[in-house]
This record gives C-alpha cells, structure tokens and sequence, in this order.
C-alpha cells in the first residue's frame, strides 16, 4: 500500500524552494550583522511597519556605508541618489549659506536622512557629515524602482512611510516657525 501522506514530498518542496534567492535566505539563518540591519531597519518609522519576510526582501536591496570622522556622507547641492539610516555613530547636518556652514541638526543612530532628495530627485539641500565613525545603511533610489517593478505593494508601503515621515517633519517645521 502506498503512503498518500504529503509530508513525503516536502524534502523535494523545501529544496527546491532554497534555490529561490529570497527564500533562501528565509530557510538560512541569517548572520548578526544581518540580524543587526534588520533590527535597525525594524526600529525605524520608515519600515518598522514592515513584516518580517518584507524587511529580508529589504535586507537584500540596503548597502552599508562606512564612513570616517570630517568625512561628508552626502554634500550640498550634489544629486540625492539615496537615503540613509545611521547604524552607529553621529553625524552634523550643515546648510552652507553665502558665509559658512551652519549646523542644522545633529543625527544619531536610527535616524534616517536624504528622504527629500531620493523622493524628488533634487539636489541635496545639506551636507551630512560624520562626526565620529559611522556606519550607515544606504537605500539607493535605483533599487527601490527595481523593488517596484519587482514588488509593487512592498514600495508602495515604502514610499507611503516616506510620505508620512515628510509630513511629520514638514508639520513640526510649520509648528516651530509659527512660534
């Protein structure tokens, strides 16, 4: 008598399945510092929202940046081809004006920057430079039209956080200047 039991073929289901790349990395473990970028990625507003198998499909679009202390991460006037999200390390936001850069703001891990320029494709309105060593995750605006083609509803979710997070920090300016 033949086992009619489905858990027979399953072996062949899974193996086969592993030769999907996004798949295999679900059935592999994935290595702290990919445990680490999904945990920042997860403690952002920008994909906190995001489920689990949608942030490794992210995981796998997200470079990583080093960089050293004085060194500019993204410069003033340049094209914004990405955005970032600071991993360790602090970095100072400077707008050069007619005299000398005026410090802005001051980053610290988690907090993401560059969203203006990756949203609308205009020149950077800052500079963003490292005050210490910093590690940073790029998300570059290449891979998110790719994930869009790819994955429509995953970019849509994507780009409606970013929205929100402009919003966020468009209301809090309109707030600060009506003071």
């Amino acid at each position: 008598m033949r086992d009619a039991s489905p858990h027979r073929s399953a072996p062949r289901v899974v193996r086969a399945a592993r030769k999907i790349p996004l798949v295999a990395m679900v059935f592999r473990r994935l290595t702290p510092r990919q445990q680490e970028i999904l945990s920042l990625l997860k403690s952002t507003p920008l994909f906190g929202h995001l489920a689990d198998p949608e942030l490794i499909e992210v995981l796998q679009i997200v470079h990583e940046r080093a960089y050293g202390p004085g060194e500019a991460i993204v410069t003033q006037g340049e094209p914004g081809l990405g955005l970032y999200i600071l991993m360790r390390g602090e970095a100072e936001v400077l707008q050069h004006g007619e005299e000398r850069g005026q410090r802005v703001a001051r980053l610290g891990p988690g907090e993401v920057f560059g969203d203006v320029s990756f949203v609308d494709h205009s020149p950077r309105s800052a500079t963003v430079v490292a005050c210490q060593r910093v590690e940073a995750i790029g998300l570059y605006r290449t891979e998110l039209l790719g994930l869009m083609d790819r994955r429509p509803q995953l970019a849509s979710k994507i780009l409606f956080a970013l929205a929100r997070q402009l919003a966020t920090r468009l209301r809090a300016m309109l707030q600060t200047g009506a003071r």
